[in-house]
C-alpha cells in the first residue's frame, strides 16, 4: 500500500473537510489521505478522489452544479489519471440512480396504462382445484422477467376510430369496448398506432403468458377476487342471474388487486400466441408462444382468446380458460387491450 505527501501550505497537512471549501479557496491538496477516503481500504486509489466519492456527492444530482465541482473541475485535476476513473465509474452508476419508472401512463389517446411489475407466477389450471379443460394443464412456473405497461380497460370504439376511422362493432357506444375485431384486424391496428405515437413496437398484443399473470394480479385462485364464482357480478359482466344481454362501458366494476378492469367478461381478448392442445413445451419466460402451433383440420394455425364474455357463464371467465379461433373470424363478443413496452424502440 503506497503513501502519498500532500504539500501543505501552512505546517502540518489539515482533515480533509470538503464541506467548509469555499470556491475561490478550493485547496485538495491540503488533504490527508486517511481522512480522505470514504472507506480505509479505498487506499490504493489516488487520495484526489476524495472529494468525489463522497456517498452525498456522488448520488445527489444537485452537486454537478455546485461549489463541490472546484475539486473536479480544475484543469490539472480532471485530467488527472484518478478522476478519468472517477467519471468512468460515474457513467457506469449512473443507470442505477435512475428515478423508478412511474405507476401509470396515458398516451396521446388516452389510452391509460398501469405498470404489471417483473415475477414469477403459475400458469394454468390446478387440478386439485379447478374443474377444467386438458388445455389448462399442465400447470407450469412462468418467470416474468421485466415490467410492462397494460391497458388497464380493453381498447374502446372510441379508440378503435381515433386509429382506424371507422367502427366495426355490433354494439355501438363510445366507451364500450371494441368488438367484432380479428386477430388479423387488431395487427393493422397496432401498426398504426405504433405510427400515431411514432415509435417501432411500442405497442403490441401481450403474450398469453403475461395476460393470465396480469389477470391473477398475484393471487393462485380460479379468479383473482377468490374461489367463490357467486361473487363474479362485483368485478366481471359474465352470465349471471340478472345479467344485461350485451357488453357495457369498461371500467365499471371493481379492478383486479393491479389495477385492471373488465379482465374477466365483457369481451374475450386475442393474445398474441398461437394455440396449443396443451403446455407441454411452452416457454417459462413470458414470452409468446408461436411455434410448432396447433393446426386445424383445414391445416390453419390458429389464435387464443382470454377471459369470456358477456355472453359467457363464470367458469369460461375464469383466469386459467381459453379458446381459440381462426385469426380473421369477427365476433360480438372478441376485443382486446394492447400492452406497451416499458423501453420502446424510437424511430
Amino acid at each position: 500500500m503506497f503513501q502519498t505527501t500532500p504539500h501543505s501550505h501552512a505546517g502540518q497537512p489539515q482533515r480533509c473537510q470538503p464541506q467548509r471549501c469555499q470556491p475561490q479557496r478550493c485547496q485538495p491538496q491540503r488533504c490527508q489521505p486517511q481522512r480522505c477516503h470514504f472507506s480505509e481500504k479505498w487506499h490504493l486509489l489516488s487520495w484526489e478522489r476524495c472529494h468525489f466519492f463522497k456517498k452525498w456527492h456522488l448520488w445527489t444530482p444537485r452537486h454537478l452544479l455546485s461549489w463541490e465541482r472546484c475539486h473536479f473541475f480544475k484543469k490539472w485535476h480532471l485530467w488527472s489519471p484518478g478522476h478519468l476513473w472517477a467519471a468512468l465509474a460515474l457513467l457506469l452508476l449512473a443507470p442505477l440512480a435512475q428515478a423508478e419508472p412511474p405507476e401509470t401512463f396515458t398516451n396521446d389517446l388516452e389510452m391509460e396504462f398501469t405498470l404489471i411489475p417483473a415475477g414469477a407466477f403459475t400458469m394454468g389450471r390446478n387440478p386439485n382445484f379447478e374443474d377444467g379443460r386438458n388445455d389448462e394443464l399442465p400447470a407450469h412456473r412462468v418467470q416474468i422477467k421485466k415490467p410492462f405497461y397494460m391497458q388497464i380497460t380493453e381498447v374502446t370504439q372510441e379508440q378503435w376510430v381515433s386509429v382506424m376511422g371507422s367502427n366495426p362493432s355490433k354494439f355501438k357506444a363510445r366507451s364500450n369496448p371494441v368488438e367484432q375485431v380479428s386477430w388479423d384486424d387488431i395487427q393493422g391496428f397496432l401498426k398504426k398506432l405504433n405510427e400515431k405515437e411514432g415509435c417501432n413496437g411500442c405497442y403490441r398484443l401481450p403474450s398469453e403468458a403475461e395476460w393470465e399473470y396480469a389477470y391473477r394480479a398475484g393471487t393462485k385462485s380460479a379468479w383473482p377476487h377468490g374461489d367463490d364464482q357467486d361473487a363474479i357480478g362485483s368485478f366481471a359482466w359474465c352470465v349471471v342471474e340478472d345479467y344485461d344481454r350485451g357488453h357495457h362501458p369498461v371500467g365499471q366494476l371493481q379492478p383486479n388487486p393491479w389495477g385492471l378492469f373488465d379482465m374477466g367478461g365483457n369481451v374475450w381478448e386475442w393474445v398474441e400466441d398461437c394455440y396449443h392442445e396443451s403446455y407441454n413445451g411452452a416457454p417459462t419466460d413470458g414470452s409468446a408462444w408461436n411455434d410448432n402451433c396447433y393446426k386445424s383440420s383445414g391445416g390453419e394455425t390458429y389464435r387464443v382468446l382470454r377471459g369470456g364474455s358477456w355472453s359467457n357463464d363464470p367458469n369460461l371467465c375464469r383466469a386459467a380458460f381459453r379458446v381459440s379461433y381462426s385469426p380473421d373470424l369477427r365476433g360480438n363478443a372478441f376485443g382486446f387491450r394492447v400492452v406497451r413496452e416499458l423501453s420502446p424502440r424510437t424511430r
